[in-house]
Protein backbone atom coordinates (compact mmCIF):
# COMPACT_ATOMS: atom_id res chain seq x y z
CA UNK A 1 0.00 0.00 0.00
CA UNK A 2 1.13 3.64 -0.79
CA UNK A 3 1.65 6.14 1.20
CA UNK A 4 -0.54 9.30 0.52
CA UNK A 5 1.38 12.43 -0.10
CA UNK A 6 1.28 15.19 2.48
CA UNK A 7 -1.75 17.83 2.11
CA UNK A 8 -0.97 21.07 0.43
CA UNK A 9 -2.78 24.18 0.93
CA UNK A 10 -4.86 25.63 -1.61
CA UNK A 11 -3.74 29.46 -0.98
CA UNK A 12 -3.27 29.34 -4.89
CA UNK A 13 -5.99 29.02 -7.43
CA UNK A 14 -4.60 25.29 -8.62
CA UNK A 15 -7.15 22.10 -7.25
CA UNK A 16 -5.01 19.67 -5.32
CA UNK A 17 -7.19 16.30 -5.72
CA UNK A 18 -7.28 13.78 -2.88
CA UNK A 19 -8.17 10.55 -5.29
CA UNK A 20 -8.76 9.21 -8.45
CA UNK A 21 -12.46 9.51 -7.92
CA UNK A 22 -12.65 12.75 -6.89
CA UNK A 23 -10.89 13.55 -10.55
CA UNK A 24 -13.49 11.49 -12.66
CA UNK A 25 -15.97 12.87 -10.74
CA UNK A 26 -15.55 16.46 -11.65
CA UNK A 27 -14.37 15.30 -14.95
CA UNK A 28 -17.49 13.91 -15.85
CA UNK A 29 -20.23 15.83 -13.45
CA UNK A 30 -18.89 19.06 -12.52
CA UNK A 31 -20.94 21.65 -13.68
CA UNK A 32 -20.96 25.69 -13.59
CA UNK A 33 -24.93 25.28 -12.55
CA UNK A 34 -25.90 22.56 -9.57
CA UNK A 35 -29.21 21.89 -11.29
CA UNK A 36 -26.92 20.01 -13.98
CA UNK A 37 -24.92 18.92 -12.04
CA UNK A 38 -27.54 17.13 -10.01
CA UNK A 39 -28.93 16.03 -12.94
CA UNK A 40 -26.01 14.50 -14.46
CA UNK A 41 -25.69 12.81 -11.12
CA UNK A 42 -29.64 11.50 -11.32
CA UNK A 43 -28.98 9.74 -14.94
CA UNK A 44 -26.31 8.37 -13.09
CA UNK A 45 -27.92 6.61 -10.21
CA UNK A 46 -31.04 5.74 -13.08
CA UNK A 47 -28.35 4.26 -15.29
CA UNK A 48 -26.57 1.99 -12.01
CA UNK A 49 -30.31 1.35 -10.51
CA UNK A 50 -31.33 -0.61 -14.48
CA UNK A 51 -27.87 -2.39 -14.62
CA UNK A 52 -28.33 -3.89 -11.16
CA UNK A 53 -32.15 -4.88 -12.08
CA UNK A 54 -30.74 -6.29 -15.46
CA UNK A 55 -28.32 -8.15 -13.76
CA UNK A 56 -30.69 -9.42 -11.20
CA UNK A 57 -33.19 -10.78 -14.27
CA UNK A 58 -30.08 -11.95 -15.73
CA UNK A 59 -29.46 -14.07 -12.87
CA UNK A 60 -33.06 -15.46 -11.95
CA UNK A 61 -33.61 -16.44 -15.22
CA UNK A 62 -30.59 -18.65 -16.07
Amino acid sequence: MTRRPPRRSNSDDTHEYETRAQRWLDKHFYSEDPWVARLKLWHAWIALGTLALLIRLLIELS
